[in-house]
């Protein structure tokens, strides 16, 4: 499985963002009836993380809400 598209607020590359960003992708794979059980988002700044969303039994792949603390400029 191949995970790509990667996007906050339907933005490949964003800086500055306000408010509650969220997150989407896409998944692909060469073999059939392949779909997502789970996720796992981690949010750093330089080498520290700012929040980790922790595994999540789901297979929603977007609008998926961060939930940390504000972000700063270039997170």
């Amino acid at each position: 499985m191949k995970v790509y598209n990667l996007t906050v607020n339907h933005m490949s590359e964003c800086l500055g963002l306000e408010g509650n960003p969220y997150f989407s992708w896409k998944i692909e794979s060469d073999e059939n009836d392949t779909c997502q059980l789970s996720y796992h988002i981690t949010v750093r700044s330089e080498k520290k993380t700012v929040w980790d969303s922790g595994v999540n039994e789901s297979g929603k792949t977007t609008f998926v809400s961060y939930a940390g603390e504000p972000l700063e400029s270039s997170t």
